[in-house]
């Protein structure tokens, strides 16, 4: 399991997201089928699926730690990039139990799914922070106009 599961990630908000989760029970997955593979197939095939796995649950911890929208949804983009490319990854990689690739596949399509959907709650919230700040601003500048 990657180092940032290991660490003290912010809050159990970040325990409880349903794509986190997933995210650290496919990364489990993924190197279960990849302990077995030689030391000569392994730099070509295990080790960018590890890395693939291990960068999408990274993504969406970085995401809860940051503050700015902007900056949530470009690390949940990035994570949704990563099992995107895990999921192609997974369609080449030569395996002799298909259908646990094929399983795999279809988790890291549902994160990429999922981790769309909160990228879509994201950018609703950035935009209706936006129009609050701007009739704020807007409220501000009649009141000060005002005296």
């Amino acid at each position: 399991m990657s180092q940032h599961t290991a660490q003290n990630v912010n809050g159990s908000g970040l325990q409880r997201l349903r794509v986190y989760q997933d995210s650290l029970e496919l990364e489990q997955a993924v190197f279960e089928l990849t302990r077995d593979i030689g030391s000569k197939n392994f730099y070509p095939a295990g080790n960018t699926l590890r890395r693939h796995a291990a960068a999408i649950a990274h993504y969406i911890a970085e995401s809860n730690n940051r503050y700015s929208y902007r900056l949530k949804l470009e690390s949940l983009h990035l994570a949704r990039s990563r099992a995107d490319q895990l999921r192609l990854a997974l369609k080449s990689y030569d395996d002799t139990t298909p259908q646990i690739t094929q399983s795999l596949q279809d988790k890291s399509a549902l994160i990429s799914r999922q981790l769309w959907g909160l990228i879509l709650s994201y950018k609703k919230r950035q935009q209706e922070h936006l129009h609050a700040t701007r009739a704020d601003a807007t409220d501000a500048l009649v009141a000060a106009r005002a005296m």
